[in-house]
């Protein structure tokens, strides 16, 4: 093709409307148009192209950022759609750092839909997770409202949805119905009844049932009336024969096999890079379905090189790394909380810490990150905890524990803060932070068991708490005490550390012991569920090879472990009960 044939104008026909644009510049952006001029098609030698199911306002943005890839605008979603469908290289990797950095709860729903349906990874999981684990603020949006009936009941029946109760759940459909079910009313009652399917009523109280069974729409028509009565009756597990065949049958579908929502969550692991000149500190995640690590996040060097006793936590899409001193003893603190943005892949710093502190323990409560205990400035032990309130972005002031122990760990139970201290045999909640009330817990415990643990961990599984050494402690709250509910031993092993973590039904624990005088790691899960424990590995020193992402990684010199929940984790589309899917 002659440069004279590239100069020349072509027209583009959308909707009854022209664009002008060089051949030249289609050529060069677009292997498309690139593919349409260069090979033997029919559009070759045509100077009038029509192009069907392009929008308008998109090209002609497309056109604009052709010339200047500063230009924005809001409608930048459909730009990518035009983008991908005339694959416009370099306009695609704009559209996706922009819709990129406006990804927020606000702005999910509406991007995983339409990166989803491009297939554009890892995007399309990042807003999808983010969609799932805010429902609670999303569900307040429009983006809701514009859901079809199928994007819908993949939304709100996703077993990784995280709700505050099953009931707004189904408030969140009904609202959907009230805005579009117009347009379903020739299938009213297979309509209807894949809406019922996306609430898991084994969570339901019996006040919520009782309040469903009054919906407009649903109390007026007797067929759904009577499947929810029937429903109501086989949750408070009364007898139902006084309802037909059909209507027990519909009733058993939407209760009996629906799947319990859960949190997909994964443990990681700090290693250091195998063959690099200089050490380099990543976190992998590990695959439970793939059987296998991944590279999640590489941390810069001036970050945490020489850093001793930090914390790595997870929250939200966010992970943080805070506390620790730069060689142990020179003073040399590590004010900043810092934040690894997994949505955008990069670090920033979110705050200063108000106190220093290293070997410290730490969790989260709601919106609150405490710090509890650990080391401060002149190696002094510290018997006090203070917190950060992500919500108002402000630190509170040192609270004085109410009892001294080196040892104490600290959880989320019964979505309060709690501390427990097994050598006091006695735990507390934390009931007025204002004022700083306690609420002291005895503990009954034989001190045969305590002697028997070496390094332990303190997590939380349903209703009840957990002491994790040599065995495994169940504790039940009764009143105002706490006492043993039942124990299996899991190792015999002395370790010098640990550290545990929780995903869904399973524990992993990372254990830090010698062995043929080496330093020595395995890393253990113990299914709830059924008590079985196997080995991701086991027994593997400092010169051992984990592969991540075809790369080799050995040990990093800290132990650090946390679970979070990665957007790979909501590739699949499961929903809580797939009985009415239309």
């Amino acid at each position: 093709m002659s440069a004279d044939e590239t100069d020349e104008n072509i027209v583009l026909k959308i909707d009854n409307s022209s664009v002008i644009i060089k051949k030249r510049d289609l050529i060069s952006n677009s292997d498309y148009f690139k593919a349409m001029f260069e090979s033997d098609f029919v559009e070759k030698t045509l100077k009038v192209i029509p192009l069907k199911g392009v929008d308008l306002k998109a090209m002609n943005i497309i056109l604009k950022l052709i010339s200047d890839d500063s230009y924005d605008d809001e409608d930048i979603l459909i730009v990518l759609q035009t983008a991908c469908m005339l694959q416009f290289r370099n306009i695609k990797k704009v559209c996706l750092e922009r819709i990129t950095e406006l990804l927020s709860w606000k702005t999910s729903l509406e991007i995983w839909l339409v990166t989803e349906q491009l297939d554009v990874q890892p995007l399309f999981l990042k807003a999808k997770r983010l969609s799932l684990e805010e429902f609670v603020m999303v569900k307040e949006t429009d983006s809701i409202l514009q859901l079809n009936l199928q994007q819908l009941c993949s939304y709100l029946g996703h077993v990784n949805l995280k709700t505050d109760n099953e009931l707004s759940v189904f408030q969140t459909a009904m609202k959907w119905w009230y805005e579009n079910g117009k347009v379903y009313k020739e299938n009213y009652m297979k309509i209807i009844l894949q809406l019922l399917s996306c609430v898991d009523y084994k969570k339901l109280l019996n006040t919520h049932m009782n309040e469903i069974i009054t919906y407009p729409d649903l109390a007026n028509v007797k067929e759904i009336r009577e499947v929810l009565e029937c429903l109501a009756q086989m949750h408070r597990g009364l007898t139902t024969m006084e309802f037909s065949g059909n209507c027990q049958e519909i009733a058993e579908k939407l209760l009996l096999p629906c799947r319990s929502r859960y949190l997909a969550s994964c443990p990681c692991i700090l290693v250091e890079c195998k063959n690099a000149k200089k050490d380099v500190n990543s976190m992998i995640y590990y695959d439970s379905n793939g059987k296998q690590f991944k590279k999640f996040f590489t941390i810069d060097d001036p970050k945490y090189e020489s850093l001793e006793g930090c914390k790595f936590i997870g929250y939200k899409e966010y992970v943080f790394m805070y506390g620790g001193e730069y060689l142990i003893g020179r003073g040399k603190w590590n004010y900043n909380l810092w934040v690894f943005d997994t949505i955008r892949e990069r670090w920033e710093r979110k705050c200063v810490l108000p106190y220093p502190r290293r070997h410290f323990d730490t969790c989260i409560v709601g919106t609150k990150l405490f710090i509890t205990g650990g080391t401060g400035t002149f190696r002094v032990t510290q018997e006090n905890t203070f917190w950060y309130d992500f919500k108002n972005d402000k630190w509170s002031t040192q609270l004085r524990l109410p009892f001294f122990d080196r040892h104490l760990k600290c959880c989320c139970f019964s979505n309060k803060y709690f501390i427990l201290s097994i050598s006091n045999k006695c735990g507390y909640f934390l009931i007025d932070e204002d004022f700083g009330n306690w609420m002291k817990m005895p503990l009954n415990i034989d001190d045969s068991l305590l002697k028997n643990q070496s390094d332990f961990g303190l997590f939380t599984y349903e209703d009840k708490f957990y002491v994790k050494g040599k065995d495994l402690i169940e504790f039940t709250s009764t009143g105002d005490k706490i006492t043993v509910s039942s124990v299996k031993n899991i190792t015999n092993k002395d370790c010098d550390k640990m550290e545990i973590t929780v995903c869904d039904d399973t524990v992993y624990t990372l254990y830090e012991y010698r062995l043929d005088n080496k330093e020595t790691f395995s890393l253990e899960r113990y299914h709830m569920k059924t008590g079985r424990i196997d080995f991701i590995f086991q027994d593997i020193d400092n010169d051992s090879i984990i592969e991540a992402d075809g790369e080799q990684f050995k040990f990093s010199k800290t132990l650090k472990l946390f679970s979070f929940n990665h957007y790979s984790l909501v590739d699949t589309n499961e929903v809580i009960n797939d009985s009415f899917n239309v």
